[in-house]
């Protein structure tokens, strides 16, 4: 009975509206379909510390930010890794290129990052002095690092066939801006650090490479792109548009080597005869997919050589998802994917 007069009640309305010159939008805003409403645009603030290392996300705020759709996108650079971490944990940043390791050890102290791609591969080198002829000439003496928490740590650990003692090293951490300088006054007999740091000094004759990232792990991961957890499950149209403009960069780096200078330089002080000289030596930007594999390794060293906990399951901490559909929908990456 009731549906039978509220049925008889709508009719009425349907009838009498026109001739009262009601307007019937009006009772279509109420019982109509709703509009869809704009899709939300976030704002994505992607941090960096300017090295060689952090090429691809200038390039990628030049060439790419702005025609984003997804987002509104702004590249902040940072003096130290130290602040750039302490951006991320206060949710300031959502984003940053940074080292794995140091990717690693802000997610085992709470803050929730995922890696969506590597940063670039074989950017790395041991460098000794000249007299050094192989690396058992380095037992005993002062090598250093960047960090103990650093992928170059663990390369110096692979080319001592995973010895937790370094073959006897005397491990130092050192900033990387004053390696070379050590290297020549003798208080060190070889770092380990990016190429660019080295080929400096090889070039002016002051050193030379003993291995390269590539000879002593090829999969090499180093430096990384990533993103806050929450913003990922959030706005996953606008991490898919930074992962397609990021691996673009890439690749523009790799086919462009003579135009990365010039494209960077304002914000990323770099001489462009050391920069061709790691060019030459095999550093990339391009074929950027992380591999739980590696990352695992990478974490696992980390924690056998008690510079990490091993408290996090290493699978939460990265999504290969976005960059898989990268290389799959454009023609022109696929080859490097």
């Amino acid at each position: 009975m009731k549906k039978i007069l509220l049925l008889i009640i709508l009719t009425l309305i349907v009838l009498i509206t026109p001739a009262l010159g009601w307007d019937w939008s009006i009772l279509n805003s109420i019982f109509g379909p709703k509009s869809e409403q704009p899709e939300d645009v976030p704002e994505l603030s992607l941090g960096y510390v300017p090295t060689v290392h952090s090429i691809d996300p200038v390039v990628l705020n030049k060439l790419y930010a702005p025609n984003f759709k997804n987002m509104d996108f702004m590249l902040i650079k940072f003096d130290s890794w130290d602040d750039l971490i302490e951006a991320l944990r206060s949710g300031s940043i959502q984003g940053a290129s940074l080292p794995a390791a140091l990717d690693l050890q802000a997610a085992e102290e709470g803050v929730a990052l995922q890696i969506v791609a590597k940063s670039h591969r074989h950017g790395n080198a041991l460098i000794v002095a000249n007299d050094v002829k192989s690396i058992r000439d380095l037992s005993g003496r002062k090598v250093a690092v960047p960090a103990l928490a650093s992928t170059c740590t663990i390369l110096l650990y692979r080319a001592f066939k995973n010895d937790t003692n370094f073959g006897g090293v005397d491990l130092i951490e050192m900033e990387p801006e004053e390696m070379a300088a050590a290297l020549s006054r003798g208080e060190i007999k070889g770092y380990v650090a990016d190429q660019y740091i080295g080929a400096g000094s090889v070039l002016a004759g002051q050193a030379k490479w003993l291995r390269r990232s590539q000879d002593i792990w090829r999969n090499e991961t180093c430096c990384v792109l990533t993103l806050d957890r929450d913003f990922i499950a959030r706005y996953p149209k606008t991490v898919q548009e930074l992962t397609d403009g990021y691996v673009g960069s890439g690749f523009f780096i790799d086919r462009n080597h003579n135009m990365t200078v010039p494209t960077v330089g304002d914000q990323i002080a770099i001489d462009k005869s050391i920069m061709d000289e790691c060019f030459r030596w095999g550093v990339s930007y391009a074929s950027l997919r992380p591999t739980e594999e590696d990352l695992a390794y990478l974490y696992e060293s980390l924690v056998r050589l008690k510079i990490l906990k091993g408290t996090l399951d290493i699978n939460s901490t990265m999504n290969g998802s976005f960059i898989a559909k990268t290389y799959k929908n454009n023609e022109a990456l696929a080859p490097c994917g």
